[in-house]
């Protein structure tokens, strides 16, 4: 999976990088379909915003949070990626299901 992680108004450090990595295993330990992750890191005065960008093989997800701690923002951005990417399997899967013929007497 190959990470993108794009700093708004500010320096990206190494630590932040790190943080990112281990949160996305996640995700990555979920899907094998993960294709790329966008993150968009913005600090603003009173409050940090952070996007997320997941692109599957099919389809693209996404989510977006405010927090006043940047740390707390990604966490809960993957937090509910990794809840749209579970919803998206169980399309899937049900989706996959055929409903039985009934046989005719």
């Amino acid at each position: 999976m190959q990470t993108t992680i794009t700093a708004r108004h500010f320096e990206l450090t190494d630590q932040l990088k790190d943080y990112v990595a281990r949160k996305a295993e996640k995700l990555e330990r979920y899907s094998h379909y993960i294709m790329n992750l966008e993150l968009t890191l913005t600090k603003g005065s009173p409050l940090e915003d952070v996007e997320g960008k997941v692109h599957l093989k099919h389809e693209h997800l996404s989510a977006r949070s405010q927090s006043k701690d940047l740390l707390l923002g990604i966490s809960e951005v993957l937090d509910k990626l990794l809840t749209q990417m579970k919803r998206h399997d169980e399309k899937m899967r049900d989706r996959k299901k055929v409903a039985p013929r009934p046989q005719a007497d």
